[in-house]
């Protein structure tokens, strides 16, 4: 199914929160989801309808999936990035 989603907003917090926002065509909200486990600094769409997403958790690197919903359904932590 393809969905129609035009926007996508990516924000972080000063402390650790990843901040995605979603809404569609019109203009409305979809989903939104706080995560306070890192901060996120890329949101992609995948072929199969859900999100890719990286970012950092303090010194690592965080690659992320979240599905249709905004729920994280796969990830993991790379190494020290100092």
């Amino acid at each position: 199914m393809k969905r129609n989603i035009k926007f996508y907003i990516l924000g972080f917090a000063v402390v650790f929160y990843a901040i995605f926002l979603t809404g569609d065509a019109l203009g409305q909200h979809t989903w939104a989801r706080v995560f306070d486990a890192g901060n996120a600094y890329l949101i992609q769409p995948t072929s199969d309808g859900e999100y890719i997403a990286a970012g950092n958790r303090g010194n690592n690197i965080w690659v992320f999936k979240l599905d249709s919903s905004g729920t994280i359904t796969w990830q993991n932590v790379y190494g020290d990035i100092d």
